[in-house]
Parts: structure tokens; C-alpha cells; sequence
């Protein structure tokens, strides 16, 4: 970076500034936002032993798990090495459990990632609390970053793409790990959709979890998602959103790399411009949001989360949330048609669907004889694309028939040599 080249040559210039505080102030570019709150920031105690609780692993805050591996990552805060840790932990209000770590080797800043034991959840809303009793031996010396309370929920809804979801009603689980302000249905311009309101929440920093039930994705090689998202950055707190996925049901979802949506702040934001940006209203809406999942086609406990960090910024909205079993990052609109029939050629053709639920469908090809060329039954049909290929046949005319529930829909067309 230069000075300004004027006569003081002592100053950045103020898109340099801008770019630093960016850089610090944002979590997701470049992921310098730790510094802020380093604990190489805090003057050495050295006359304190001190561990720390900074994150649970698993279980993840929505979970189809009963029984989950309880996982916490701490640090140690204290000038000397740490050999051994005492922990217990809680489900809703029950008697401690206690685990004892023995030889470990902690220096100072480190963290370590520990497995306490099974814990047992009950279905619905569980509150769990772990504390740091014993730091080598003794009463740990700071109480106050020791202890963590979480909220789990224990959801078991199922369900498969292909999928779509407008949110006509919030059935979706919702938590907030701290208690924190929940994902509501908010009126817009599609009726309503999934918002948080962190314009005027009134509890600060936190998260709030919006999460897919667990999605079976085994009878597919593709797979993509699609939403609509609306957000207005207002200038300073940079308000944060994470797209998150599990493999395990929701027992874990820290370990995948890299995350599939993780912005923030003015990345966030919709722009009208990509050079002059301008802030959008609620019932504008930009284009939708595309991300390939064929990484995870194939498995059948797959759980998406949409995790908003609230900084007090501006309201963000979802809606238009769809699945599709194809990796194509731009599959073809039509409109709101149930269907549209596309002829590449004399004898090959593809369907597209565009169905307000799953369905079974039939496709069948005749000639106007009603002798039968092609007949294809397939399930769960909702938006994907079918190709045709007709084969050998003679020119005429022939109708292509489509068969959505109890209706039959036709199309004539003319084949020529």
C-alpha cells in the first residue's frame, strides 16, 4: 500500500482505509475478523490458570441424534502448560455428568478439541450446559468464560429432493443456540418469506438458525440449490450469513470445507450496480442464488442450515428455496406452465416440469393411430427436465401425451424426413 501522494506523504488514502477496516471488520474477507477479538490482544495473567469453553462442536444446534458424541473445543488461557481438565455437563437441568482429562499437554493459546461422552436428547428443545471445573487440579481461575449454554433441538422430519419450499408456512426448524431472536414469516412481495429482523432485534449479537429437514439425496448423481435472498447493507455492522451442511443428520456440521455460502456486510448485500452500489428495498429482489451440492448426491441424511449472525444491521430475507436434481446453473424457466415439450431435432425432444408439488408422471408418445412409441412412468417429478429421442419413425403426425395425477394433458407435433 502507498501513502497519498500529496504534500503531507503520510496518510493512506481513503479507499485504503476503507479496504483495512474491510479486511478487520468483515468475518468472510479475508477472515481477519479474529483479530479483533485475539486473545493476544489481553495482557497475561500469569497468576491465573485459566481454560476456556470457545465452541461445541456436536451436537449441532438441530440434530435427528438421541444420542450424540458431545464435542467442545477450549483454550488455554493461562502462562503454564495444561495437563489436565475437569469438565461436566448438563441436560435440561439434570445431575452433572463429570469427565476428566489426564495427560494432556496444553500450552499456552492452544486449543484442544475434546470428546466428553454420549449425551442423551430428548425429541424437541433440549438445553445443554458444560463447564471447566479443574484446571491441573485446581478451581478454574476465570468462571465466567468457562461455563457454555446451548440450546439443541432434537427434529426428525424427513423428506427428498427434488424440493421446493415458499414458505406458505414456517414448518422448517428454527433455533437459536443462545435464545436468542428466531427466523419468522415476514410479508413481502411473495406474500410472505423467511426473514430475520435484525434491523431492530433487540438482543444483539447472536445466531439464528433456519434449517431443511433431512434431506435424502440417494437417488440422484446431481444435485443444486437455488433461493431468492434480499438484503440491504446499511453501511457499518456487516451482518453475516453461512449456508451450512451436514452429512451426519445434524450431529456435525463444522467439518465440511469449503462452506458452500459464507457472506457478509456489503458481500451480502444485493447491488443493482456492480460499480455504484445502492441499497434495495424489502420487496425487491435480486437474482437467485445458485449452489452445486453433487458433492453430496447420493447419501440420505443430508440437513442444510441457513445461519444468520446478527449484528443489529438490516433485515435479510429467503424465500423461493428449491432443489433440483441436476447441476445445471441455469435450467429452464417456463414460467407457469406445468410443462413444456423443446425439439432439438426431427426425432429428439426434452419435457420440462414445472409442477406446484411432486408427482408421478407418464409420458407417452403415440401416432395418431394410437399406436405407442414411447412410455415412460417416473415419481417424484417436480421441476426436472426429460429428454426424448424418438428413435426411427416414420414422418406424420403423432401426439405426445402427459399424464400428471388424474389429468392428461396432449401435445400434437409433425415429424418430417
Amino acid at each position: 500500500m502507498d501513502y497519498t501522494d500529496d504534500a503531507c506523504m503520510n496518510l493512506y488514502t481513503q479507499n485504503q482505509v476503507t479496504r483495512m477496516e474491510l479486511i478487520l471488520d468483515d468475518p468472510s474477507v479475508p477472515r481477519r475478523n479474529s483479530l479483533l477479538s485475539s486473545p493476544g490482544l489481553l495482557p497475561p495473567d500469569c497468576g491465573v490458570i485459566d481454560a476456556a469453553i470457545i465452541e461445541k462442536i456436536s451436537p449441532g444446534p438441530v440434530t435427528c441424534g438421541a444420542n450424540a458424541q458431545l464435542r467442545l473445543k477450549v483454550r488455554n488461557y493461562s502462562c503454564d502448560p495444561i495437563t489436565t481438565l475437569k469438565l461436566n455437563y448438563s441436560i435440561n437441568g439434570s445431575s452433572p455428568l463429570t469427565t476428566i482429562f489426564t495427560g494432556l499437554n496444553l500450552s499456552p493459546n492452544a486449543v484442544a478439541e475434546l470428546t466428553l461422552g454420549t449425551v442423551v436428547l430428548t425429541s424437541g428443545l433440549n438445553s445443554l450446559t458444560t463447564t471447566i471445573t479443574e484446571v491441573n487440579g485446581t478451581p478454574d481461575g476465570r468462571p465466567d468464560n468457562s461455563t457454555l449454554t446451548t440450546n439443541i433441538l432434537v427434529d426428525n422430519t424427513g423428506d427428498r429432493i427434488p424440493l421446493r419450499e415458499n414458505f406458505d408456512q414456517l414448518m422448517w426448524p428454527v433455533i437459536n443456540p443462545t435464545d436468542g431472536t428466531l427466523w419468522t414469516l415476514n410479508p413481502t412481495n411473495f406474500e410472505q418469506s423467511a426473514s430475520f429482523r435484525a434491523f431492530d432485534a433487540p438482543d444483539g449479537p447472536n445466531e439464528a438458525w433456519l434449517t431443511t429437514p433431512v434431506l435424502d439425496f440417494s437417488n440422484t448423481s446431481a444435485a443444486s440449490l437455488f433461493f431468492d435472498l434480499s438484503y440491504a447493507w446499511n453501511g457499518s455492522q456487516n451482518d453475516r450469513l453461512r449456508i451450512l451442511i451436514s452429512e451426519d443428520c445434524g450431529n456435525t456440521y463444522y467439518n465440511l470445507s469449503p462452506t458452500p455460502f459464507d457472506k457478509s456486510g456489503l458481500q451480502l448485500a444485493n447491488t443493482i450496480s456492480t460499480e455504484f452500489w445502492q441499497p434495495i428495498v424489502e420487496s425487491d429482489w435480486q437474482l437467485r442464488k445458485f449452489i452445486n451440492l453433487s458433492n453430496y448426491a447420493g447419501q440420505e441424511a443430508i440437513r442444510l442450515a441457513f445461519v444468520f449472525s446478527n449484528k443489529n444491521g438490516n433485515n435479510i430475507f429467503l424465500d423461493n428455496i428449491e432443489f433440483f436434481v441436476s447441476d445445471d446453473p441455469q435450467p429452464v424457466d417456463i414460467g407457469d406452465d406445468l410443462y413444456s415439450v423443446y425439439w432439438h431435432s426431427d426425432f429428439e425432444a426434452s419435457v420440462t416440469f414445472n409442477l406446484p408439488e411432486r408427482s408421478t408422471v407418464r409420458i407417452d408418445v403415440m401416432d395418431i393411430m394410437g399406436r405407442l412409441y414411447i412410455s415412460t412412468i417416473a415419481p417424484d417429478i417436480l421441476n426436472q427436465t426429460f429428454p426424448i429421442d424418438i428413435g426411427t419413425v416414420a414422418a406424420g403426425i403423432y401426439i405426445l401425451r402427459v399424464q400428471i395425477g388424474t389429468k392428461f394433458y396432449a401435445t400434437k407435433f409433425f415429424l418430417s424426413p
